[in-house]
């Protein structure tokens, strides 16, 4: 399994939420950059970072930020928030991003999100689709998790190619230190089974990482946990990759 670091970027600076909740958030000074590096000499060699700003505001915010950090990370970047447009898709891939994340738009216009698979490739788009769970329905958010929608992850990724990699994180779980939520994933392999997946939310232990791996899945996004010393990221990359 594929360890991947987070970078959450807002006003220029490493941040971590709870539950997506702005107000809820932890601030670590370190420069992106900076981390950026540390984490590829950790043996990190993918990298995913959040536009958080970009999210919530619907157009992307950090782009210098996520220049600088082109520059200086060499591994694969994967980069998302505030992502709508194909000329918002151009840019970052001429900056040099390797594959985009995109999280509203794959809910809300799933046509558009089509064309820019056939347009892309699927080895350069990511569907972000992030969820609550409600009377045991995972229930998809939007605008960087601000608004709940109607809608839920069955209909919605029933509505993409199968072979489209696919990043789900439990809002309720993430930033928490609980644990990810196991059972959703377990279900999400049983229901679409060779699924090309990303776990995101809650991963708090290398056993949690294990458990994971156990199911089958593809990549694990960590965040919290790493930067607070919970999880040794060599030692998980060592372990797992």
């Amino acid at each position: 399994m594929k360890i991947i670091p987070s970078i959450d970027l807002q006003n220029g600076k490493c941040v971590r939420l709870e539950q997506g909740d702005f107000v809820r958030q932890t601030i670590f000074e370190t420069d992106p950059s900076v981390k950026a590096v540390d984490f590829y000499r950790e043996g990190a060699r993918t990298l995913h970072v959040v536009d958080l700003d970009g999210a919530r505001d619907e157009t992307l915010k950090q782009d210098s930020v996520i220049s600088k950090i082109r520059s200086c990370f060499p591994g694969t970047l994967q980069v998302g928030g505030g992502i709508r447009s194909q000329s918002q898709i151009d840019a970052l891939l001429a900056m040099g991003v390797d594959r985009i994340v995109l999280g509203s738009l794959s809910v809300l216009d799933s046509d558009l999100t089509k064309r820019f698979l056939t347009r892309f490739g699927v080895d350069k788009i990511t569907l972000a689709l992030d969820f609550r769970l409600m009377d045991s329905l995972p229930i998809l958010a939007i605008k960087g998790w601000q608004e709940t929608t109607r809608l839920n992850l069955w209909d919605v990724l029933a509505r993409f190619p199968s072979q489209v990699e696919i990043l789900c994180t439990d809002i309720a779980k993430d930033g928490m230190g609980q644990g990810p939520s196991m059972a959703f994933y377990q279900e999400l392999v049983k229901k679409h089974q060779g699924a090309r997946v990303q776990a995101s939310g809650g991963i708090t232990t290398l056993d949690d990482l294990r458990s994971l791996d156990a199911l089958g899945l593809g990549s694990a996004i960590v965040g919290k946990a790493v930067y607070q010393g919970q999880i040794s990221l060599r030692e998980a990359v060592s372990c797992l990759n």
